[in-house]
């Protein structure tokens, strides 16, 4: 369920955004009475009674991160008037009154009350003292709150919550926490917390109601959903969520998929909780597509030869790498020309580089990597038994020329526009790259332009066929990725 939190301040905003609310699925949502201008009974009186959805009242005092400043007596009697409205819920802090709480549940049994424990420095080790606490209070939900550093805080809490008491329902805070708020009707099983607008939220890593129906098909999600992620640092410029997501929901697959802030030092403890939080595959990113080789069960043969890993397979309890990116790009440049003793130039030599160059040699091209650290360039050369050379071999090949030409950089003018041949075709691996020096020189030679687009495209579907054990329709599933992509790609462009 979603729970709209509505924050006011005026009666006549706290209208609008209920409207807003109900307009857009909320199935209850949250009175924020402490931001409220004033509090009135005669106001949420009447509000509740023409109010088609349950309601929580909450009224948080300073220490619990609300807007209430008067003392603990006019608290409780400003909530002794909140409970005579007969509100659905009743948010109470933990640090209230334990008689108080008896007194609330034994004369007004029909108000369920949500005890809520906020922590807004840390996500502790040790959450068993905290719930220990709490768990003698007659209340029907125990609400707990923390503030969490890093992914790995927000799925611990949501382990700890899927293995614990049925009516814990748990909240990480901050852009950290964001997945938790995602994957709750999976692993907690309660509502989540949303906000009407992205100026309206209430709290970081806050989502909205519309983003979590229509990027995650929120309200379908249950206990069955298969989970599916993308991981490394950074994640937030990737488009995978929309893509990887819109295929699920179209090809009515009970599944979803969330990118995830890790770093290499986490990669042990993330997998370890992947594998007991349902998650099914993985795509992985940089700076982690070397580093998670030492933390995978088993690796394929192609992917430890590359020495980079991009896709994880979780099956029965074990971790299984793969290497989509090079049959992706390569797919995508044999669209256009079978690359068999063609002379391939690859600028550049990281992960994606060296994956490309193996699948290149693989289908009888002919390789040459070129990278500024020619060293980087000679360790990929002597494992895949191909040329290479620092970026000053550029012109020389200029001269003697070449049939491909590859960017594996991120940047956007890697060589000299001078030395880029007419009519070859070229590729570059960055998904958003369509207007660079580089391209636009490549367009102005009248080459034959690979987008990078492409080659995110195909090796997507690769990783789609490997999680679904090749049961997928490839031309439906590239069909529906590069629509979803073509879509975003124009919302990003039109925003700038």
């Amino acid at each position: 369920m979603i729970c709209a939190v509505i924050p006011g301040p005026s009666s006549l905003e706290v209208q609008e955004q209920i409207d807003t609310a109900i307009q857009q699925g909320a199935d209850l949502i949250e009175l924020r009475i402490d931001l409220f201008e004033e509090i009135s009974i005669f106001f949420l009186e009447k509000l509740l009674k023409n109010l088609p959805i349950a309601s929580i009242f909450t009224l948080k005092g300073k220490n619990a991160g609300g807007n209430f400043l008067g003392s603990e007596t006019e608290h409780l009697n400003s909530l002794r008037q909140l409970a005579e409205l007969h509100p659905h819920f009743l948010d109470l802090d933990h640090k209230t009154p334990r008689e108080f709480i008896i007194e609330i549940s034994e004369k007004y049994p029909s108000i369920q009350l949500i005890l809520s424990y906020h922590h807004f420095l840390e996500m502790p080790k040790d959450l068993k003292p905290m719930y220990d606490e709490l768990s003698p209070y007659a209340v029907q939900i125990y609400k707990f709150a923390f503030q969490a550093h890093s992914s790995l805080d927000a799925l611990n809490l949501l382990q700890w919550a899927k293995n614990t008491d049925a009516k814990i329902l748990v909240v990480s805070m901050g852009e950290k926490g964001q997945i938790s708020r995602i994957l709750n009707p999976i692993l907690n099983y309660h509502f989540t917390y949303a906000s009407l607008a992205d100026q309206l939220k209430t709290a970081a890593g806050q989502l909205t109601i519309n983003s979590l129906n229509e990027l995650y098909a929120f309200k379908k999600l249950n206990k069955q959903t298969k989970i599916f992620g993308l991981i490394g640092s950074p994640v937030d410029q990737s488009f995978s969520d929309s893509t990887h997501n819109y295929y699920f929901q179209q090809t009515n697959q009970n599944a979803v998929y969330v990118k995830i802030v890790i770093l290499p030092e986490e990669l042990a403890e993330f997998l370890k909780l992947a594998k007991t939080l349902n998650f099914q595959g993985l795509s992985v990113t940089m700076p982690l597509k070397e580093a998670i080789l030492a933390h995978l069960d088993f690796i394929e043969t192609k992917t430890k030869k590359i020495g980079a890993c991009n896709t994880v397979v979780f099956k029965e309890g074990q971790t299984i790498g793969y290497n989509t990116d090079c049959i992706g790009a390569l797919n995508a440049i044999e669209h256009f020309v079978q690359v068999k003793e063609k002379k391939v130039v690859i600028i550049g030599a990281g992960g994606a580089a060296k994956a490309i160059a193996y699948e290149a040699c693989l289908r009888g091209a002919k390789v040459l990597i070129l990278n500024r650290d020619i060293d980087r360039a000679k360790s990929i050369a002597m494992q895949l038994n191909c040329d290479y050379g620092s970026l000053e071999k550029m012109k020389k090949c200029f001269e003697e020329g070449y049939d491909i030409l590859i960017n594996s950089t991120p940047l956007s003018s890697p060589i000299d526009p001078a030395h880029i041949l007419p009519n070859c075709i070229v590729m570059d691996i960055n998904t958003q790259a369509t207007q660079t020096v580089f391209l636009n020189t490549v367009q102005e030679k009248n080459c034959q332009i690979v987008y990078g687009l492409e080659m995110f495209i195909r090796q997507a579907v690769e990783q789609f066929n490997l999680w679904f054990d090749n049961q997928i329709k490839q031309k439906e599933c590239y069909r529906l990725i590069k629509s979803k992509l073509l879509e975003r790609l124009k919302e990003s462009v039109d925003c700038k």
